[in-house]
């Protein structure tokens, strides 16, 4: 996931087979999916002052589409 603008910041994270979890890298690998989103967007999906929905037009996936929805609905994503 990738946030864009004034602020930025990249987080990736992978699934272990039981968890998913936060990683600082992923050497030889290609994601799933990536997402983008603006920081404006971002911080309103985090405070949950907006729901997905609201910022389809703010949030970019790219490959698995299920999966990247699922990944913006997940406030706790981003501890």
């Amino acid at each position: 996931m990738a946030i864009t603008g004034e602020v930025n910041g990249e987080w990736l994270v992978r699934y272990n087979g039981k968890n998913w979890v936060r990683t600082e890298s992923m050497p030889g690998s290609t994601p799933l999916t990536e997402i983008s989103i603006d920081a404006y967007a971002s911080w309103k999906l985090f405070s949950k002052s907006l729901r997905p929905k609201d910022l389809q037009d703010k949030i970019q996936i790219t490959g698995n589409q299920k999966l990247g929805e699922a990944a913006v609905e997940m406030i706790l994503f981003m501890t």
